[in-house]
């Protein structure tokens, strides 16, 4: 079910230096929600799966693309290797 709707977001992210990033996800901030506890709980399960995992690669590499960015995590090590 997660991956059927992975194509339909419409998401988008605002690296405003003024400010805090800014996710919006169908014309709605979803900043806040993303960080409490409930999604948290349940992130890893989604963000096992294959074509999740392939989908966010993508986005980050397309975010970093054309920008300077420091960037953490887990799978970062990863995703360096992918954009030398």
């Amino acid at each position: 079910m997660v991956v059927h709707f992975l194509n339909l977001l419409n998401l988008e992210i605002d690296f405003s230096i003024d400010s805090q990033t800014k996710i919006v996800l169908d014309n709605k901030d979803i900043s806040n929600d993303i960080r409490k506890k409930k999604v948290t709980d349940e992130v890893s399960k989604v963000s096992a799966l294959k074509k999740v995992r392939e989908k966010t690669v993508k986005l980050q590499k397309e975010i970093v693309s054309d920008k300077h960015f420091v960037v953490e995590g887990r799978d970062i090590v990863k995703l360096m290797r992918i954009l030398q």
